[in-house]
């Protein structure tokens, strides 16, 4: 079983958090290890790591020093895509990650999820995937 890149996200999320410095120090909020700051920070998240048995997953993903090598290893990445309507392209910026229409760069790929976060019908563009 492996993690989406939501759970990713929000793995990340929670490390950035809680854990700035490092995964093996106390949290900020005083959580006494990271099993309890996931199952207050989210529930389904937390049920899927404990049903899968992910738990030293959960922790190399955390890991600043092993998040690369776990995301290759752990994570579902989801297809790219180059998005475009009426001659333009969803772009992502790269200041606060949002997504607006723009010029074509190829290194802007965009997943559906993505596009669906901002607010975007994945339905009204034409789009062509990256490898």
């Amino acid at each position: 079983m492996k993690f989406t890149e939501e759970h990713f996200n929000k793995l990340v999320m929670l490390q950035e958090k809680e854990y700035p410095n490092n995964v093996y120090s106390s949290s900020k909020s005083g959580y006494n290890n990271i099993d309890e700051a996931l199952k207050k920070y989210d529930l389904e998240l937390y049920r899927f790591v404990e049903d899968n048995d992910l738990e030293n997953q959960v922790v190399a993903l955390m890991n600043l020093e092993t998040r690369e090598w776990a995301y290759d290893k752990f994570v579902e990445k989801e297809k790219r895509y180059i998005w475009k309507l009426n001659g333009l392209y969803l772009v992502k910026s790269t200041g606060d990650g949002s997504i607006f229409f723009g010029s074509h760069d190829a290194s802007m790929a965009l997943s559906t999820s993505q596009v669906m976060e901002w607010g975007y019908n994945p339905k009204m563009f034409d789009r062509e995937e990256m490898q």
